[in-house]
């Protein structure tokens, strides 16, 4: 299982862009910050259309969902799933393929989403 700092320092190991100073900032702090850092990278990337580098950005996502701790999960799944979706459904510059990939990776739980804010 991948720990609050595991996970913050994947997103760094993957994305050497993404890295920030940690300083005195709290794991959870942290790992929020990275996830939020890693949602608007891959949203920079579905806009440019950098289908290699949204995989790349999905699949790490999906890493930290599945290995993660719930914590972990519950950032993944309202930091980047919540932003990285909006993007999806409101931008006409986002290909078909990317939306369909977005899908493929985190279908389930976008449909938790969806369903829970229609209550």
């Amino acid at each position: 299982m991948l720990t609050e700092y595991n996970s913050v320092q994947m997103i760094q190991n993957e994305f050497p862009a993404l890295a920030y100073q940690l300083k005195q900032d709290s794991s959870i702090r942290q790992l929020f910050k990275a996830v939020h850092n890693l949602a608007d990278y891959t949203k920079e990337q579905l806009l440019e259309n950098n289908q290699l580098e949204i995989e790349h950005c999905y699949l790490v996502a999906k890493h930290i969902s599945e290995q993660g701790t719930n914590l972990s999960k519950l950032a993944i799944e309202n930091i980047f799933i919540y932003s990285v979706s909006h993007l999806l459904e409101v931008s006409l510059a986002v290909s078909g393929e990317a939306r369909s990939l977005f899908l493929s990776f985190f279908g389930k739980e976008y449909s938790r989403q969806i369903n829970s804010s229609s209550l």
